[in-house]
């Protein structure tokens, strides 16, 4: 798609305007609030000051960094990474291509388990979590009043999100991609949570064996769901830019959910929790596995904003 060259002398309203009548005509959601952002990154200021400075022309090189930004915006290229950051449960995190972009029915999720852990919190031991040394775990020593576990941590969302609601307790968060955990670690720093979670890399509940077995108070995950002959359908925004390896659950989507379910046992203890979000039409196949196990009671359904299922958890039964 030809673009036509911001003009050489233009305000910040003026760009803000010229950004959004050429990103109308593409599949946007909001060209408006997409052009805001993409300005608001270049010239270092935030949205409301963008329009307390409305009359304060763009400089050169600001000018040629916010027309190269709006076009690869209109080639599907996500708001997200262009800017390198967005907003999850009232933080900032980074993002990058090595990372799924985080979705607000993600935040469902945190919703769901922060009862369940404040009331374990309630009834563990006062005082501090001790500081354990994951790789030595001596059998005898108690890992701590509450353990938590994101599988397929990505950018960190769920676990920094929770380590910041609910300090204290031990984090771990695992993931298969090293590109994937470096943006968590980053998160992890800016957030000022570094040193408070610890960090795992290997596929699913590997790295976590031999270590934390019968330990866990929660786990959980929001995992690739989505199934191999969905991804061809996917927005091109989607399928040609986020990390298929954070999107595709294989043939029928449930390949994680069916490994989690049969693997969370080893990990979890009496009456821990293994919790996913998942996809709007997977309600029924997910509680299927927590049922055909056998080995996990009180499975619940929790629907998101919209009225479409959006996660599924069950009690740990051993």
């Amino acid at each position: 798609m030809n673009v036509p060259e911001i003009p050489p002398s233009v305000t910040i309203i003026q760009s803000i305007q010229w950004a959004s009548d050429r990103l109308k005509p593409g599949p946007f959601y909001n060209a408006r609030l997409d052009s805001e952002l993409l300005l608001a990154h270049v010239v270092r200021l935030d949205r409301l000051n963008l329009y307390l400075n409305f009359d304060q022309p763009l400089t050169s090189s600001e000018k040629h960094t916010f027309s190269d930004l709006v076009k690869r915006r209109i080639q599907g290229e996500p708001v997200q990474y262009l800017i390198g950051f967005t907003e999850f449960y009232g933080r900032s995190f980074i993002v990058s291509p090595a990372v799924l972009i985080p979705r607000p029915e993600t935040e469902i999720l945190i919703d769901y388990v922060k009862p369940f852990l404040e009331r374990r919190l309630q009834k563990a031991p006062r005082g501090p979590a001790p500081q354990l040394d994951l790789f030595n775990v001596n059998p005898t020593q108690s890992v701590g009043p509450i353990t938590v576990v994101d599988i397929g941590t990505g950018s960190g969302i769920i676990a920094l999100t929770l380590a910041s609601e609910l300090p204290g307790l031990l984090y771990y968060a695992s993931d298969v991609s090293s590109a994937a955990l470096n943006v968590a670690e980053q998160n992890a720093e800016q957030l000022k949570l570094k040193g408070q979670i610890t960090f795992l890399e290997g596929p699913f509940m590997v790295p976590l064996e031999s270590k934390l077995e019968k330990s866990c108070d929660l786990i959980l995950a929001n995992p690739p769901y989505i199934t191999r002959s969905d991804m061809a359908q996917l927005p091109d925004e989607i399928r040609g830019y986020e990390p298929r390896v954070a999107l595709d659950g294989g043939e029928d989507g449930l390949e994680c959910y069916a490994e989690l379910v049969k693997n969370a046992p080893f990990f979890l203890n009496s009456g821990g929790m293994l919790a996913f979000e998942i996809g709007a039409d997977q309600a029924d196949a997910v509680t299927g596995l927590f049922t055909a196990s056998q080995l996990f009671s009180n499975i619940n359904v929790v629907k998101d904003y919209n009225h479409l299922d959006r996660v599924v958890s069950a009690m740990y039964a051993g």
